[in-house]
């Protein structure tokens, strides 16, 4: 489950360093710096350092951005300077602030808007967005600037419509060369609507990435409910059509109740579908939301077999709502986090991955289990700012956000051993 609106940034351009000069001399008359990288992408690292601070006094370094809705953000976090009167961000832990520990992109990840309580960082969809950071020592300050980006190029940009193609998306791509790659079909959660910053990051790395919308979106149904499989079949033949891509290696990546029409696209689509990531997942087909009233895939215009119990990987009130990975056509790649509480991933991960066990003609399979992380470790790419339901605390996000740099690795890892990516 995503948040419901995500969109991309592209063109960040190339790395380079960035520093800010004090405001004020230290107590020990010594200039105090700051440095950046100038620029950095959205899922790499970012070096902030400070030098010339009071050897062993609190630092306190914020980073404000405004992003593509106007929306301002802002963390703060409070370091004590070592005995050299350095901070560096990278391993220096956070004692208090909007991000406690050690992280180096904690300054952006742990970001909040000012002046709202639930929002989510809106990337701007052409050029980079911009971040200041500001450190106060004493009566000494620093200050600098640097640019966060999806990748050093720019993107290609494509909507599609329910009236001219069929069906509501947005594809993105590094520009098309003569080489095919694999490709991604990005599938969101139960908000419906296109999760745009996956489908970018993952073209950033090379792989062209259509994500679409299934319900909650303009001519769409307004409810999870009865959303035919023939709908995303439709997307992966329009996808397969698309320069750059290669048709015999396309990927279905789905998160939360997302994760079961890719499931189910992935066994029933063998012929379309040649690997499938579930973030978040199910092994087991549920009910129409909000009501819990009927089914909430069809197929051949029948209902898809569905369970209306809750946490329970075997669906023992209709054992037919289980899906059968086993007789996916490519290799499965499961990502959960064992601090889940929207639902228990990690149970229907484990179970999936039994019956992928069990069976000699399953396909190649693995699961990431994460300790520690929630259900949003179904967003896969680490570093985005995020004010989450009420239900999802801060401390939950620094969780995810320790272990998602880990994720998102084996995520584009699973991605390259189909071949022929272009470099991230």
């Amino acid at each position: 489950m995503t948040s419901a609106v995500r969109r991309a940034l592209v063109g960040a351009g190339a790395l380079a360093t960035a520093a800010g000069v004090l405001a004020g001399c230290t107590s020990a008359g010594q200039p105090m710096v700051v440095t950046t990288a100038a620029r950095t992408t959205i899922d790499g690292p970012l070096h902030v350092r400070v030098t010339g601070a009071p050897a062993g006094e609190d630092v306190v370094v914020s980073v404000e951005s405004t992003d593509a809705t106007g929306t301002a953000w802002r963390s703060s976090a409070t370091y004590e300077a070592n005995t050299s009167g350095v901070v560096d961000v990278d391993t220096t832990a956070s004692v208090k602030g909007t991000y406690t520990g050690v992280s180096g992109t904690g300054l952006v990840w742990s970001m909040r808007p000012v002046g709202t309580a639930d929002a989510a960082y809106i990337w701007r969809r052409t050029g980079p967005s911009s971040f200041r950071v500001t450190v106060r020592a004493g009566d000494a300050t620093a200050s600098a600037r640097f640019e966060r980006g999806l990748t050093a190029t720019t993107l290609e940009h494509r909507e599609a419509s329910l009236e001219s193609d069929g069906f509501v998306g947005e594809l993105w791509s590094l520009p098309a060369g003569t080489q095919k790659h694999p490709a991604v079909l990005v599938i969101g959660g139960s908000e419906g609507g296109m999760n745009s910053f996956l489908a970018a990051s993952f073209a950033a790395h090379g792989y062209p990435s259509l994500a679409v919308a299934y319900f909650k979106a303009p001519g769409l149904p307004q409810t999870l409910s009865a959303i035919p499989l023939e709908y995303f079949e439709h997307a992966l033949d329009w996808l397969a059509a698309q320069p750059g891509v290669d048709p015999s290696r396309i990927v279905v990546a789905g998160g939360s109740r997302g994760s079961e029409a890719a499931e189910l696209l992935a066994v029933h689509d063998r012929e379309r579908v040649h690997g499938l990531i579930g973030a978040s997942p199910s092994d087991v087909v549920g009910c129409s939301i909000p009501d819990c009233d009927g089914p909430a895939w069809t197929l051949g215009g029948k209902a898809v077999p569905y369970t209306r119990t809750w946490n329970d990987p075997r669906a023992t009130d209709n054992p037919r709502a289980v899906i059968p990975l086993a007789k996916a056509g490519g290799p499965v790649l499961l990502v959960c986090g064992e601090a889940d509480t929207l639902w228990d991933s990690c149970a229907y991960s484990r179970a999936a991955m039994a019956a992928l066990d069990a069976d000699p003609q399953a396909p190649p399979h693995e699961l990431a289990a994460e300790p520690g992380a929630g259900h949003f470790v179904d967003q896969l790419v680490p570093g985005e700012p995020e004010v989450s339901p009420t239900e999802y605390t801060a401390a939950q996000h620094a969780m995810e956000q320790a272990v998602m740099p880990d994720v998102w690795r084996r995520v584009l890892a699973f991605l390259a051993a189909l071949g022929g990516s272009a470099p991230g």
